[in-house]
């Protein structure tokens, strides 16, 4: 198996194919590089697809001990010198964006284009930021995690798609198994941890510092970011593009592939030519 070892000898899973300009796509929580499926097939065809799992999930090392941002951004460094990744545009669904703006901020060299999916600056909310889940909620899901955790996390990301939602009905079924492969669930410490590190992020006076092609992916229905942490983002994100998918919920690019990689190509044909850049 492809694996990067860390300087503390943690070694990350990834997978790589494809040539051309290279994009590097990041999981969001308790979840694996494996949803990425849709994206790998197809735009492996035209770009160089990097996809990986984040320390303690997948198929990469679960090391005991707290998970946190900074961690999972000198881990994404050292996964993009060692494979000496140049001109890079990184996708980082929910979780991911707090991610993708920290590594933003610390190697801006890294870098030539962001890609935000169901994200959010903030996903707790407060009196100044309506965008959010209540605290309560998160609370109340640490406490089942530790409680029962195989069958809340299981409850939890079920949740990524919405009742009614405009699901191929073909792909359903690979939808499912996608998401519950044998790299789900990550170790109970790894989901928990993680969670922890959620719930005190907030990268919303970060946002006016990004100065690079950004492009905003949100459905109109999720339930786990609102899309009003797009609208939010877009308008604090100096010339970010934002596309909403109407009637999708947490993870368009599991529900409408086809749509969600079109809108991918566009904005990676758009970045090379210099639209949109600050």
């Amino acid at each position: 198996m492809p694996k990067i070892r860390c300087r503390d000898g943690i070694n990350i899973y990834y997978e790589m194919e494809g040539e051309g300009r290279p994009i590097l796509f990041l999981h969001g929580w308790s979840m694996s590089s494996s949803v990425w499926r849709y994206q790998k097939e197809d735009l492996s065809r035209q770009f160089k697809v990097i996809t990986l799992d984040l320390r303690g999930h997948g198929q990469s090392d679960k090391p005991r001990g707290e998970y946190n941002f900074d961690i999972f951004v000198e881990d994404l460094n050292h996964v993009v010198n060692t494979l000496a990744l140049n001109d890079l545009t990184i996708v980082g669904w929910s979780m991911a964006s707090f991610i993708l703006v920290r590594f933003f901020l610390r190697y801006p060299e890294q870098i030539s284009a962001l890609v935000f999916v169901g994200g959010t600056p903030k996903f707790v909310a407060d009196k100044a930021y309506r965008h959010g889940q209540p605290i309560e909620t998160v609370t109340r899901l640490e406490q089942n995690l530790r409680r029962d955790y195989d069958n809340y996390i299981r409850d939890f990301c079920s949740r990524l798609f919405i009742s009614g939602e405009d699901i191929n009905e073909e792909i359903s079924k690979e939808i499912w198994d996608l998401l519950f492969d044998e790299r789900f669930p990550p170790p109970d410490y790894v989901s928990i941890s993680t969670l922890k590190a959620i719930a005190k992020e907030d990268i919303r006076d970060s946002l006016a510092k990004i100065n690079l092609p950004t492009l905003i992916l949100h459905g109109s229905i999720d339930k786990i970011c609102p899309p009003g942490a797009a609208g939010y983002m877009a308008r604090n994100i100096p010339g970010a593009k934002k596309i909403i998918f109407n009637g999708i919920g947490h993870a368009p690019f599991l529900t409408q592939p086809g749509v969600f990689n079109k809108c991918i190509r566009r904005f990676m044909e758009q970045s090379q030519k210099g639209e949109g850049v600050n």
